[in-house]
């Protein structure tokens, strides 16, 4: 676990807004979620993998404005978390022209090397100043280094099971290619029956669960799920199969990691076997 994560535990445990500097970072609702992970990606996009010396060296933040000026679909989405996380929805008091449509991009150059970027409509300001970039939100100016603290608040706030460690390619490519053949054949649960799922096995109305945060919905769908398995397992237990079966609640202690390396073992001692 990072330090963010240990930092902002006790809020995200008990579903509430992470202050940092002055702004609210509020937890994503179900009700939410859809529009969400369709746009949380332009958070952790891996910058060293793109192989441009000129954009590894640039912050994370800098290559994001760049990338909103190029692509309206990334600037919709940046638009989208910001009104998601920091509840920045449009508003007439910061439509900067009226004769230019909501949420289109507004650019104030002031010399050759510094300009101001505004989203018609909303209280954001996205600057490269001396070659630097800043990010002004609900009137709060933040650095570079700010903004990547505020995603990575993000993403472990709403995402259960994110990790922001530094992994090589190759490490890279074998957690990829171990999930890929672990989950070959199974179909991923849509957000509707995971709904259904939750709606089915405890007491919580429709309305309830569309208001709940969506980690703690995830983590209510995962250990209904790991219930009934761990009842299923134990009575398989009872009738002579050799299972190693995991408490639904008291779960080892481990790594996220560690069923990679440990599956890799069994498969090869199963070749040497041979």
């Amino acid at each position: 676990m990072g330090a963010i994560a240990k930092d902002i535990s006790i809020n995200v445990g008990l579903g509430i807004p992470v202050e940092y500097k002055g702004l609210k970072v509020f937890p994503i609702k179900v009700r939410d979620f859809l529009k969400f992970s369709d746009s949380y990606g332009i958070l952790d996009i891996d910058k060293s993998s793109i192989g441009n010396v000129e954009v590894i060296k640039m912050s994370y933040l800098e290559y994001l404005i760049y990338l909103i000026l190029g692509n309206n679909e990334i600037k919709q989405k940046f638009i989208n978390i910001i009104d998601l996380c920091f509840g920045i929805a449009y508003d007439e008091e910061f439509k900067n022209k009226t004769d230019i449509p909501q949420d289109e991009l507004l650019i104030e150059n002031i010399d050759e090397n510094n300009f101001n970027l505004y989203i018609n409509g909303r209280n954001i300001c996205l600057m490269i100043k001396k070659n630097k970039a800043r990010i002004v939100l609900n009137n709060k100016e933040l650095s570079a280094s700010d903004f990547d603290n505020l995603r990575k608040i993000i993403l472990y706030q709403n995402i259960e099971g994110y990790d922001d460690r530094p992994m090589s390619n190759d490490f890279k490519r074998i957690v990829t290619d171990y999930f890929a053949l672990k989950n070959k054949g199974i179909k991923n649960p849509t957000l509707e029956y995971k709904v259904g799922v939750v709606l089915s096995s405890s007491g919580y109305t429709h309305e309830k669960i569309m208001d709940m945060p969506y980690r703690l919905f995830e983590i209510t769908f995962n250990t209904i799920v790991s219930k009934y398995d761990y009842i299923v397992n134990m009575i398989a237990v009872t009738q002579g199969a050799k299972i190693d079966i995991d408490h639904w609640v008291y779960k080892k202690d481990k790594d996220i990691y560690d069923d990679i390396f440990s599956d890799a073992n069994e498969y090869a001692k199963q070749f040497t076997s041979i």
